[in-house]
């Protein structure tokens, strides 16, 4: 009976451990999985936050900590996701008006292939025997596609040539020619028309959606070439740009910069005692401040500061300000 006992014991441990053992393997796995997705927003976080310092003018001053990165690449994506949801929406709609089209016409194809069997018999006969030709006719018509949409690097890339927003605050004045993409993007970005801001954004990233369907439609139709990877490099090219450049893209057009504003008491400074200012970053030795009203970025030590008091959160640039700075003197 002891012997019996003993295996008994032997065998509801070997069990227990068996019912253990897939646990390490899902730790690693959630392991692995949550480093990806940091490593995803890091990477997001840091070319949306990069873009907005550079149109603030602050790309060489501000140095942003790694846990800063991570959570701006979540908020791009949360953003990302309600854009989608829009999109979204209005595939859904599209997709139902398709179903209720169909669903009409289907009893009318119905009856013609009924009466004329012979025709559609020799349509798939003649679709099969032409399968290649099809599909290089299918991959041409989807090069003419790219390069008749995808659009010009420069206009794409128009809200990344603006910068010095805080130094350089004023709108172009108006003149009798027509403005560039990038004087018209300030222009915007100055007099806070936040929907026309967030509609240029949906149009970048309805370039995106596009250049990833036609890459994936390239994918396809390229699946029995040897020289698969070299065809669609075209496609899959102008997919990486796009894609590295959506989050630049978001860090100028939908991203804005806050910073605590602060009232400073420091002889240093040379200002009346109660001036606003915005802390841009704290250092163990110094302040890094940024006044609005001279445009100018200073460094304060911490010995020359008597006091100092937060008032509150604000932009750097406020929508609508004809001056570009957040804060007032």
């Amino acid at each position: 009976m002891s012997d019996e006992g003993e295996r008994a014991d032997e065998a509801a441990g070997r069990g227990r451990l068996a019912f253990l053992g897939p646990i390490p393997r899902i730790a690693s796995w959630l392991g692995g999985s949550l480093a990806l997705i940091s490593a995803v927003f890091y990477a997001a976080g840091y070319l949306a936050l990069r873009a907005q310092l550079e149109l603030l003018g602050l790309a060489g001053l501000v140095s942003p900590s790694n846990q800063r990165f991570v959570q701006e690449g979540g908020r791009f994506f949360l953003e990302l996701g309600l854009e989608l949801n829009t999109l979204l929406s209005l595939l859904i709609l599209g997709g139902l008006a398709a179903l209720v089209i169909y669903g009409i016409a289907r009893p009318i194809l119905a009856w013609r292939r009924r009466k004329r069997p012979e025709r559609v018999g020799w349509l798939r006969r003649w679709a099969a025997r032409h399968q290649v030709r099809l599909r290089v006719v299918g991959f041409v018509a989807l090069v003419i596609a790219l390069f008749a949409l995808a659009r010009d690097p420069d206009e794409f890339l128009a809200p990344l040539q603006i910068s010095g927003l805080l130094f350089e605050p004023s709108a172009p004045p108006p003149g009798e020619g027509t403005l560039s993409d990038a004087e018209s993007l300030r222009r915007l970005l100055l007099s806070g028309d936040e929907e026309g801001l967030r509609w240029r954004f949906r149009e970048y990233l309805a370039f995106e959606l596009l250049a990833l369907a036609l890459f994936l439609g390239s994918w396809w139709l390229a699946a029995r070439w040897r020289l698969r990877l070299l065809l669609t490099a075209p496609f899959w090219l102008v997919l990486v740009i796009y894609t590295l450049a959506l989050p630049m893209l978001y860090g100028v057009l939908r991203y804005r910069e806050a910073a605590p504003v602060v009232s400073v008491n420091a002889e240093a400074l040379g200002r009346p005692e109660g001036s606003e200012l915005f802390l841009l970053e704290r250092t163990e030795e110094e302040l890094l401040l940024w006044d609005p009203a001279s445009r100018r970025a200073i460094w304060l030590p911490f010995a020359g500061v008597r006091s100092a008091e937060v008032l509150r959160i604000d932009y750097l640039v406020r929508p609508g300000a004809g001056a570009g700075a957040g804060g007032g003197a």
